[in-house]
């Protein structure tokens, strides 16, 4: 009987050990299989709230972007009105020939501030060699009327705004010529009274009527001497 209980104690004991050991090993698997599942979710919630992050941050840019094109295309807009602004200034001084004065209204002022705008704007260049060719031809104008040194003052004024255009080069040259030429005409005019009288040296010369004394002599009036050039010769004028 005695050994017949120790050998129930023992089953019984032994049972009793593989039971714990079941619930023991159920235990741990349960905790890793939480522990897996814990970090599953830990790993799950990191990736979510990253997208999120980029997502927001995506929105934040696109937002910006949007906001940065609004702000342009405004600007844009506003330089585009301006531009056209100083443009219609600037041809309405050029009508009116206030090609580089008075300061701050004048065409060649518009039109610079219009290309400081938009650098290769070619309506304002094209005002600019319009300023040119006015002072051509103003220039053009006082080379035919003999008032030369008027006409350089344009052609100078043409050089400030536009100094490489051909049309300056060409009136200068044209400018430089004319004044050879009305001063080879001056000299021939002072040599002349000196070789008249050359010729009339050999007769007696006539006897001067007699002058009363007057109280003050007056003094003699001499007209001046100008030039007119039609673009083939040139005529004396006397101006009073």
């Amino acid at each position: 009987v005695a050994k017949e209980k120790a050998e129930a104690e023992g089953v019984r004991q032994a049972e009793l050990a593989a039971k714990l050991e079941a619930e023991r090993a159920a235990r741990e698997k349960a905790e890793a299989e939480a522990a897996r599942q814990a970090e599953l979710a830990a790993r799950l919630k990191a990736e979510r709230e990253a997208k999120e992050k980029a997502e927001a941050e995506a929105a934040r840019r696109a937002e910006l972007a949007a906001k940065l094109e609004a702000e342009r295309v405004a600007k844009a807009e506003a330089a585009a009105t301006k531009l056209d602004t100083l443009l219609a200034q600037g041809d309405a001084a050029l009508e009116a020939l206030r090609l580089t004065t008075p300061a701050g209204k004048n065409a060649v002022e518009f039109y610079r501030r219009a290309l400081a705008l938009r650098p290769d704007d070619l309506r304002a260049q094209k005002g600019l060699d319009q300023v040119v060719e006015k002072y051509v031809a103003l220039a053009e104008r006082e080379m035919r009327r003999g008032r030369l040194s008027r006409a350089k003052s344009y052609l100078d004024r043409a050089k400030s705004v536009v100094p490489n255009a051909v049309s300056i080069e060409a009136k200068q040259i044209e400018l430089a010529e004319l004044e050879a030429e009305m001063d080879s005409r001056a000299v021939a005019e002072q040599t002349q009274p000196s070789s008249q009288a050359s010729a009339t040296s050999g007769s007696a010369p006539p006897k001067k009527p007699a002058v009363k004394p007057v109280a003050k002599t007056a003094q003699r009036q001499v007209p001046k001497k100008t030039f007119e050039f039609d673009g083939n010769s040139i005529r004396v004028l006397d101006v009073d």
